[in-house]
């Protein structure tokens, strides 16, 4: 089983702590991981601003600046949260 499937699962029953957890240990997290992720907070309301920030400026810094997954995943997060501007 992937890693991501076992983060999916997590996120979907609720068990959003061993997901990050799960997530924090992979040797590598790609575009679906990050994906994974953010859309499992978002599902379960847990799309805070403050996530949603902190998220943004990692993938900045990263290779996932031009991900379309992703970019999608932010700004239906920043939506959610009221901030629909952040996801400029």
């Amino acid at each position: 089983m992937s890693w991501n499937t076992m983060i999916d699962g997590y996120m979907k029953n609720g068990k959003v702590d061993d997901a990050v957890k799960l997530f924090e240990q992979m040797p590598q997290r790609d575009a679906v991981s990050w994906t994974i992720l953010i859309g499992g907070f978002v599902k379960k309301d847990l799309g805070t601003l403050g996530l949603g920030l902190w998220i943004n400026q990692f993938i900045m810094k990263q290779d996932f600046r031009d991900n379309i997954r992703i970019s999608n995943s932010l700004i239906d997060m920043y939506s959610r949260c009221g901030c629909i501007g952040f996801g400029e």
